[in-house]
């Protein structure tokens, strides 16, 4: 062989070369390519949790290996650093036949926590409009009394009101001149 084809072919051996065919044009072996889908999905996914950050693959070397004639088993570990560095390990099976990859972080990456700032502030808000109903209501009634008689009426008997500063009586509400007259003019 030429002295340029040895060298190429040597250069080719030291970098770890491996062709960008499809499954079926390697005789069905794709560990490499799994390996590379399954370390890109657990990147994306740690990637995407919130508060991760410093992602690292590999502190040592995954485990690759058939687990059926479709499927390709990677095992691996890595770090991520949230309020601390946190150790992780991964597992992938990837399903050459359906293209399908699953991927299982143990532990788990954090998860968002569920925002319900919403809800409190629409409770708040459903109190407070709560509370002034009350409220208003609660003046109007002193209104209507004040505006009657400037204070507080007196009960001469059940369900009559009489106001002094106006001098007139209510029954069930309504202005009546029978008690009126009986309490007023003597």
């Amino acid at each position: 062989m030429r002295k340029a084809t040895m060298t190429a072919l040597a250069l080719i051996g030291a970098i770890g070369w491996t062709p960008s065919v499809s499954h079926a044009a390697r005789g069905g072996d794709d560990r490499f390519g799994s390996q590379q889908r399954c370390e890109d999905a657990v990147t994306r996914k740690l990637n995407a949790a919130p508060g991760v950050s410093d992602v690292a693959l590999g502190t040592r070397a995954p485990e690759i290996s058939r687990s059926s004639d479709y499927e390709v088993l990677v095992l691996g570990d890595g770090d991520y650093r949230t309020e601390s560095r946190r150790h992780f390990a991964y597992s992938c099976t990837d399903n050459l036949k359906s293209g399908v990859l699953s991927v299982e972080i143990t532990p788990p990456p954090p998860v968002a926590r569920k925002d319900n700032t919403g809800a409190k502030v629409a409770g708040v808000l459903i109190g407070a409009a709560i509370l002034a109903a009350i409220a208003s209501s609660s003046k109007d009634d002193d209104d209507r009394d004040h505006h009657r008689g400037h204070g507080r009426g007196f009960s001469p008997a059940d369900g009559v009101t009489c106001y002094a500063r106006e001098r007139s009586c209510y029954r069930d509400g309504r202005y009546s001149e029978k008690w009126t007259r009986r309490v007023y003019d003597r």
